[in-house]
Parts: C-alpha cells; structure tokens; sequence
C-alpha cells in the first residue's frame, strides 16, 4: 500500500491534517531505507556502486537489485537476502501514524479496510472500462510501461483513477506530451501533467534537485520515449510490428496532432493527478 496514496485519502477523510501528513512520511522515509541503503550497510555495494546503478536504471526496464546481479557486484542469494530483510524491516504509513499519536490502532485498522476497498472497488472499474475501448490491449501495455516507469525511475506510487471514453484536455494539467507508434497498429499515447509532475520527472532522470520556476519540457519528451520505446520492445515480443516516432511536447491551448475520441485515463500519483492520453492516428 502506497503512504503517499493513503495519506491522500487520509487528508480527503480529513483524519489528518497535512502538517501531521508530512512529518509522517519524514518519519517513515527515516525507517525504510531503499536496498541500495542496505546494500552498503551490509557492505555489499559501495556507495559510489549504488549512485552509478541508479544512473544506469533511469533508462533501463530494470529495477537496482536486477541491475546489481547483471553487474557482478551482488550475488542472487545476496539479492534474496536482502529483499528479505527490506521487507521484514519496512514499516507502514498506519504504523507511524499510530506511534506519532495522530490516530488509534482499532480507527488506524477501520481505515485500512476502507482505502483498500475503495482501490479494489475502482480497480474493478477501471479495468472493466478498459476493455471495452478500441485497441484496450495496446493502450493497457503502455499504461503498465508508464506505471513501471514512475515507479522505477521516480520511485512514485501510481494507481488509475478513472478511464473517459471521451477527454478533453484539463488546463489544471497544462503540460502535454504525445508520441506515435506505428505498425501492425497506429496510435498516439502521451501524458497531460501538471507542473510538479514535470519537475519530479525532470529531478529524477537528471538526479539534480528539482529547479523552482523552472519547466523542463526536454525532461518529459526524455520520459515519454523510455516509456514508449519500452512498450514496443513488448509489442515486438508479442510478435506485433512497432515502431514509435519521436515524442513532441506542447501545451494546451497549442497545435496538437488531430484526434478523435481521445481516452483520458486519470492517474493519481505521490505528486497528485494526472491524465494519460491515448487516440487511434
């Protein structure tokens, strides 16, 4: 379960407040550490090792331990051992939240149930819709590429909201980028984000902090076409002909490709909503 995802609906109950929001996940983020943290705590990596790794990951479809093991530097037992041990040690946001006093265990518990029978529920929903919209298989692997990515490249929890058989654009989400794949299929697949979406993919792919002020529309054609040129190395493996043109960032209001029944599809990240867009070209 995602802390960011439940404080969201935490703060939506109005069970917590936000300062008491943010000084939990400064607590937990003190708790969990990464396994690159354990990895050099356990001295099996330097630190330097796990810096290059987390450069290398940006533009992989790998995640650190898998890169580790392909690099020599850790072994598949070292690997095991220490997914067992970040696992047995991680802690929740509930956890922290009870520890720091802002709930009880038994209200803690109710609120649990209800967030995770609230994402099953919308799961559900989702996925129903899914399926009904013309090229649901592609549009589904690119949405999986694209929740792959935030998470191994960002390291954000993403779970789809809600799926509109017919979008428009949100000027609350003003930052838009598109890419084309053609083949045996045609379509445009792309994001519509708002600012800080933008800076974190920017902060993350560069490893600097994220610049105030500052829209790094580079950053987000960067993104879109690791997501992209992933899905189509899957496209390939299914035995589907693909390719992807190269992405094109705009904002709304500007020339976008023509398009007909564009599919919303509401994401909610760590950093709040954002759209994911696809159109039959």
């Amino acid at each position: 379960m995602s802390a960011a995802l439940f404080g969201q609906f935490l703060l939506e109950q109005e069970r917590i407040n936000v300062e008491q929001f943010h000084t939990a996940l400064a607590h937990l983020r003190r708790k969990n550490k990464s396994l690159g943290e354990l990895a050099v705590d356990s001295r099996l990596m330097t630190e330097r090792e796990v810096a290059q790794l987390n450069r290398e990951q940006r533009n992989t479809d790998l995640m650190l331990g898998e890169l580790a093991v392909h690099a020599g530097l850790l072994t598949e037992p070292d690997l095991e051992r220490l997914l067992i041990l970040q696992q047995a040690t991680r802690v929740n946001l509930t956890d922290v939240l009870v520890e720091l006093g802002y709930i009880g265990e038994s209200l803690a518990a109710e609120l649990t149930r209800d967030f995770s029978a609230q994402q099953r529920a919308s799961r559900t929903q989702c996925e129903r819709e899914l399926k009904q919209i013309p090229q649901s298989e592609s549009l589904q692997l690119c949405l999986n590429e694209l929740i792959k990515s935030l998470q191994r490249i960002c390291r954000q929890s993403v779970v789809i909201q809600r799926v509109y058989s017919r979008r428009e654009l949100q000027k609350r989400l003003p930052y838009v980028v598109l890419q084309q794949v053609s083949g045996d299929f045609h379509f445009h697949f792309g994001m519509a984000l708002a600012a800080q979406q933008v800076q974190r993919i920017s902060s993350s792919l560069s490893g600097e902090p994220i610049a105030e002020g500052y829209i790094p529309v580079a950053a987000m054609e960067r993104f879109s076409d690791i997501v992209i040129q992933n899905a189509c190395e899957k496209f390939v493996l299914q035995g589907r002909k693909s390719s992807a043109d190269k992405p094109k960032a705009f904002f709304v209001g500007d020339h976008m490709p023509a398009c007909k029944d564009l599919i919303g599809v509401q994401m909610r990240s760590d950093d709040g909503d954002f759209d994911a867009v696809f159109f039959a070209s």
